[in-house]
């Protein structure tokens, strides 16, 4: 196992008069996809802002690469973690390529721009994004604009990215190219913490996961020991059971939702 590159240790956050993030502890280690999972509400956005350092902590810390997060300068951590937010809103009117090349700023010297434009277009191209390149954003749909943010992270050349929900406004041919790209990047050594929505993609493409219900973690794990029906019955509750199955195309854990109306005995496919 690799060392760790993101490292959460007992972190809590409050906001407002409400406590979101309870006692929180997990790390990821370097070059892996790891996805935190669990209900709306559960804390997932508000500890990937902690990890960016949009957010700072009421106790514990946030490490990455060794660094402690919150007593570095945005800039600092902007050059270790990119960002792809869950709102896709663009409230300017600059070309697709410009926004792909803002993910550049970190790296910018105080004396001026350094070449800059080949890890622009090798974000383009890897996010199937060059076509707009001269496009202005406000002209792009929902899904193409949260592969621009994708490719904007992508550009930035950080060791490690978070992603909130980075295929919410994707259709499921995109969905799984996105993933599959995020996979790739891992694989050749960046580190991906991601809120993911959907549990059979993200028990297809992550490490690992780490289940969130009400600000605290559930569990912890390779997906195959993590999804289990007394997990995510625990997490999400109400009153319908969940039955775990393998993929039988994919080979990873699958998810059904029963309703309390469907029958299902344990152990009779």
């Amino acid at each position: 196992m690799s060392d760790p590159l993101i490292d959460v240790d007992n972190v809590s956050v409050t906001l407002g008069d409400t406590q979101i993030l309870r006692n929180i502890s997990f790390s990821v280690p370097a070059g892996s996809f790891v996805a935190l999972v669990g209900p709306n509400g559960a804390g997932k956005t508000t500890l990937l802002r902690t990890v960016n350092g949009v957010l700072s902590p009421d106790a514990g810390s946030v490490s990455v690469d060794r660094q402690d997060v919150d007593s570095l300068s945005p800039r600092s951590v902007a050059r270790l973690v990119a960002t792809v937010p869950q709102d896709t809103t663009v409230s300017f009117s600059f070309s697709v390529r410009d926004i792909v090349a803002m993910g550049r700023t970190p790296r910018q010297s105080r004396f001026g721009r350094s070449d800059q434009q080949e890890p622009v277009e090798r974000a383009l191209e890897r996010t199937r994004t060059a076509e707009l390149a001269d496009r202005s954003i406000g002209t792009v749909s929902g899904g193409e604009r949260q592969r621009v943010l994708l490719a904007r992270a992508l550009a930035q050349e950080t060791p490690a990215m978070v992603l909130d929900e980075p295929t919410a406004s994707l259709d499921i041919t995109h969905q799984v190219r996105t993933l599959e790209l995020l996979r790739t990047l891992v694989d050749e050594g960046t580190t991906a913490l991601a809120a993911i929505h959907d549990l059979d993609l993200a028990a297809r493409f992550c490490d690992a996961l780490v289940v969130i219900s009400d600000g605290r973690v559930l569990a912890d794990g390779p997906p195959e020991s993590v999804l289990t029906e007394s997990v995510l019955e625990q997490a999400f509750g109400g009153d319908s059971q969940v039955h775990i199955h393998e993929n039988p195309a994919t080979h990873s854990p699958s998810v059904t939702t029963l309703r309390p109306e469907d029958t299902y005995t344990p152990g009779h496919e």
